[in-house]
Order: C-alpha cells, then sequence, then structure tokens
C-alpha cells in the first residue's frame, strides 16, 4: 500500500492499526477508521525538547544521536525523522543563543564530521536523499554559525 509505513493487527486480532506520517488510523474488526493525529509529538520535539531543555540536556541528546547514527540500529527514514525533529532544531536554537560551546566541543565536530559529514565512501553509498539533505543543512548550520 502506498503512503503506509506499518500495518499491525491486535493481539486479539479485533482491530488492525495502520500508520501513516503523522497518524495513526484505527480499524476495528468492521473496518469502521478512528484516526489519531501524533502531530502534537514533533511539536513537543521541535518545541520544548530543542528549545526549552537545558544544554546538558541537548549534548547528551546530541552524543546519544552520533552513537546511534554509527551503529545502524536506526533505519534511514528515523535518522532522518530525528535529525528533522530533534537535532537540527537543537543545534539551530543552541547557534542562535549562543549555547554553542554548552552543546558541542571540538571532539564532537570531529565526530561529526568525520563520521556523518564525510564518512568513508562505502558507507556514504547508502545515504538516501532524504539523509543527504538533513546533513546537508546540518553543514549549513556549522558553517553559519561556528
Amino acid at each position: 500500500m502506498d503512503g503506509v509505513d506499518a500495518i499491525e493487527w491486535s493481539a486479539k486480532g479485533n482491530s488492525i492499526a495502520v500508520a501513516r506520517k503523522n497518524t495513526l488510523s484505527l480499524l476495528s474488526s468492521e473496518f469502521k477508521e478512528r484516526h489519531i493525529d501524533y502531530t502534537f509529538l514533533k511539536d513537543f520535539y521541535i518545541i520544548e525538547v530543542a528549545e526549552g531543555y537545558p544544554s546538558n540536556m541537548k549534548k547528551m541528546f546530541i552524543l546519544h544521536f552520533l552513537n546511534i547514527f554509527q551503529s545502524k540500529q536506526l533505519g534511514l527514514d528515523h535518522l532522518v525523522a530525528v535529525m528533522q525533529m530533534l537535532i537540527l532544531p537543537m543545534f539551530a536554537h543552541a547557534f542562535q543563543n549562543d549555547q554553542s560551546w554548552e552543546v558541542v566541543n571540538p571532539a564532537v565536530i570531529k565526530t561529526i564530521a568525520d563520521k556523518l559529514l564525510d564518512p568513508p565512501e562505502e558507507v556514504s553509498a547508502k545515504y538516501d536523499e532524504s539523509l543527504r539533505i538533513e546533513l546537508l543543512q546540518l553543514t549549513t548550520l556549522f558553517l553559519k554559525y561556528l
């Protein structure tokens, strides 16, 4: 099915969940549909976490993201979502509010440059277009503010 991210039956088999973008649709066994909109989570991540959390927590998120990125624990689509909703907004807010060096240090910048932005060819060949776009935006933030 086009545009469907995941489908799952309930344990008792009396309903089915269909995930598309920011919406979760629940269907009863009679296929009556109910929608649950999760855009509030996107707003929470972008506004509350990126702007409201203290610098030390942002740094912790960024370090954890770098570990996950390098370990390939998440698929590319999840990495893109994390970058869009957490990492890029955190960096942008920190840079725009003179918190740059509270969130990153030279070691973090080197890791980002070596492992994300300029990895070996066999690694970067697996990047899809959406991940490349997010990495380009990250590069632009670094060039603009650091």
